[in-house]
């Protein structure tokens, strides 16, 4: 039977009203009585029990708690609005599943698909995925972390990066690939945001030392990382292209990183519309392979990515697969 995921948040509603904890029985009188209008696709006992296999809820001495992604989750929640948000849903996918032990078959899972130029993401035939998989595909299917289209699972380009991390572990011999621990799983999101940092770090050695080799002493200590303060930005550093008598930015640069040797990164929308509105002032400093060294300098870098990639716009894409290999864009 479908499982709508969007009937999380008025269960996990319900139990934030009393930080003590509910009784079961109260709870679900409760679910039936203010919330008659809401067409439960499942009974709220399998959706309790999907919210305890998920550590949004904790059940003991028959009283239902929020846990602490369960409290993440209720903040988050807009007031009068039922369904999950797309930041509540990406939530769950990062922190309830992908590094979830009770999902760690849908992890081994997702590790078997292969990436595929025609639809240009990881992708899984539909017809070989096993049947007792079907309401966690459903599960996935809501929260975008895959989707189907024709005879074939898509998986969401922003978790592409989390597969080539395993894939490439898998042929490293970095981790135990016969199991994939919860510890496993953090682990290697936890070297993706590290690998992030690292990157960016370099980049503003990189950019202070090449202004500072022009004898622009001033321009590079005014160079800032914005990413920090700002995420939403569209953009990671602040910098100068060349000397300035106003000490106004002119250049701005995002910061893309790969920990092992796949060729390609990903741009958000957002960061695709900020650089066609900045032109020529927007770079991308791309970091190639740093699980085997720091280089003294990005491996490649792009001026005014949108017109150099010839990226084109999708009204239904929020994000680009930037292939380096081919130095085109994919959609």
């Amino acid at each position: 039977m479908m499982r709508n995921i969007n009937d999380l948040s008025v269960i996990l509603s319900t139990v934030g009203n009393f930080g003590n904890g509910i009784r079961k029985k109260d709870l679900f009188s409760m679910l039936y009585d203010k919330h008659p209008y809401i067409q439960w696709y499942i009974h709220p006992r399998e959706l309790l029990n999907t919210a305890i296999r998920l550590d949004l809820l904790t059940a003991s001495n028959d009283r239902i708690s929020l846990t602490n992604h369960g409290r993440i989750i209720q903040s988050m929640q807009k007031p009068q609005v039922i369904d999950l948000s797309k930041n509540q849903s990406m939530y769950i996918a990062e922190n309830c599943i992908l590094t979830n032990k009770n999902f760690s078959h849908l992890a081994k899972f997702l590790k078997s698909f292969v990436f595929d130029r025609q639809y240009r993401t990881m992708i899984y035939n539909t017809a070989d995925y096993p049947m007792s998989y079907m309401n966690d595909m459903e599960m996935l299917t809501q929260l975008g972390i895959i989707r189907k289209k024709n005879a074939v699972w898509l998986l969401n380009r922003k978790y592409v990066g989390f597969i080539d991390e395993i894939s490439c572990l898998q042929t490293q011999g970095g981790y135990d690939t016969r199991a994939f621990t919860q510890e496993c799983l953090e682990r290697i999101l936890r070297e993706q945001r590290e690998v992030g940092k690292l990157a960016e770090e370099l980049s503003m050695k990189y950019e202070k030392d090449r202004l500072g080799k022009k004898l622009l002493h001033e321009e590079s200590s005014r160079v800032r990382q914005v990413s920090t303060v700002n995420a939403g930005i569209g953009y990671d550093i602040e910098s100068f292209k060349q000397r300035t008598s106003s000490m106004r930015h002119d250049l701005f640069i995002e910061v893309k990183a790969r920990k092992h040797s796949l060729n390609s990164f990903i741009m958000s929308n957002n960061e695709i519309q900020v650089a066609k509105r900045l032109g020529t002032k927007y770079v991308v400093y791309f970091w190639h392979g740093l699980a085997y060294g720091n280089p003294a300098q990005p491996t490649q870098i792009i001026e005014d990515p949108f017109n150099t990639l010839e990226i084109r716009e999708c009204d239904n894409c929020l994000s680009y697969i930037v292939d380096l290999d081919k130095y085109e864009q994919l959609i």
